[in-house]
């Protein structure tokens, strides 16, 4: 009887330390589960900031020409808008912003007009006295 209860001891022990080597090997094959996951994960996170850093660049590169645009021809005329409604402070501001835009930009083309004139006017005259000068001085 003492016989068989050591051989059933020897089992129960045996049977014990392969149910511990299961679990040693389980938990290292988890352990490289878990690693191969970070590192993949890391990889996919790497990826997505590159992704995300030049998809910002483009974007910023495709918005300069547009911000060029709107910070020469449009914000001069929209900041005097703005000052002159918060000087103002009508009841309906933005129908004042834009009657204040559409007329400011239509004076501003009278004034370049009237420019322009006065200009070919002074080449003018300054073509005239030349042309005298040669005519009176020639060479």
């Amino acid at each position: 009887m003492e016989a068989l209860q050591e051989i059933r001891r020897k089992r129960k022990e045996e049977m014990e330390r392969e149910d511990a080597e299961r679990e040693s090997k389980r938990g290292i094959r988890e352990m490289e589960e878990r690693k191969r996951h970070n590192a993949a994960l890391q990889e996919w996170n790497q990826r997505l900031e590159e992704l995300r850093v030049g998809e910002k660049q483009m974007l910023e590169a495709q918005s300069l020409p547009l911000r060029l645009y709107l910070m020469k021809y449009v914000m001069p005329t929209l900041s005097k808008g703005l000052i002159e409604v918060c000087r103002v402070r009508p009841d309906d501001p933005l129908d004042f912003l834009v009657s204040f835009c559409f007329f400011l930009t239509k004076e501003e083309d009278l004034n370049a007009n009237q420019l322009d004139y006065r200009q070919n006017t002074s080449l003018n005259r300054m073509q005239l006295i030349v042309w005298q000068l040669q005519v009176l001085l020639p060479d």
